[in-house]
């Protein structure tokens, strides 16, 4: 869990908390300004690790700790507002960098997932999702269907009217998935090249063939501007379908299995599709 991936940096946070203690015990006053710059240091370096409220706790404890002990030794009245001051200095500090830091992670971590061109899922951030969408069938009892969609011809596109009508093809076929698959467990993604795979959890399995036929509806309606003419876009889409009691099935085998019945519809001509027996 991400509580006991933390746990490390608690046992060094608090460890060094502790250590940071013993110039009070021994109430020499001159050692203290040491030993709080290593924990203000520490507690900067860490504060992104954890949430806002553990991050609230452990300024809290630093400063009454150090405003306590300043206390019952008698420091002077400066040095406590000082002690105040910079550990609400510290704090605000840490809290800012933190929601940097996560900001930033949250960033790198989108970026890892999304494919630039379609602004989809990519194969990584999708075989995620699907995988996540299969647990669900398995424990509601559902089926899971699984569309590999081919745009046909695609290489003439970039061949003959430039890599720019590609790039339109594919934003198109990608904005077409979108609106046809909208529910929190449908998943779409592209998975390379002109591939792109669909995935959705369905109850009743003779319904997909009326899914791959709209999905194929929508996309010979999508109209592509060439240097020549308008062109209307076609698609081949290969159906695999898992059953819940599939518990051996995994992303890549299911995912291989609607690859197959793509080419099985290449092999019909084309701009249709082929669902599993």
């Amino acid at each position: 869990s991400p509580r006991l991936k933390r746990f490390p940096y608690y046992m060094l946070y608090w460890t060094a908390l502790c250590i940071g203690m013993v110039p009070f015990i021994a109430a020499d006053e001159a050692s203290l300004f040491p030993y709080n710059a290593l924990l203000l240091c520490l507690m900067l370096a860490l504060f992104p690790v954890f949430t806002r409220k553990e991050s609230v706790y452990i300024a809290a404890v630093y400063t009454i700790c150090n405003t306590v002990a300043a206390i019952v030794y008698r420091y002077d009245t400066e040095y406590i507002v000082c002690l105040a001051a910079v550990s609400v200095g510290a704090f605000l500090v840490g809290r800012t960098m933190s929601r940097s830091y996560l900001a930033l992670v949250k960033k790198l971590l989108d970026d890892s997932l999304t494919d630039y061109h379609t602004s989809l899922l990519n194969r990584r951030g999708g075989f995620e999702r699907l995988a996540q969408a299969m647990a669900y069938c398995r424990r509601s009892g559902e089926y899971c269907a699984v569309m590999m969609i081919d745009i046909d011809d695609f290489k003439l596109y970039n061949d003959t009217y430039g890599h720019s009508c590609g790039d339109e093809a594919l934003k198109n076929v990608a904005q077409a998935l979108g609106e046809k698959f909208k529910r929190n467990t449908d998943v779409i993604f592209r998975y390379g090249g002109e591939e792109f795979v669909a995935a959705f959890t369905i109850k009743d399995k003779t319904l997909i063939a009326e899914i791959a036929s709209g999905l194929l509806e929508a996309i010979g309606h999508l109209e592509i501007m060439t240097a020549i003419k308008k062109k209307n876009l076609t698609a081949s889409i290969g159906v695999a379908v898992m059953k819940p009691s599939e518990t051996d099935t995994d992303c890549a085998a299911l995912i291989g299995r609607a690859d197959k019945e793509m080419y099985k519809a290449k092999e019909k001509g084309k701009n249709c599709f082929s669902i599993e027996e």
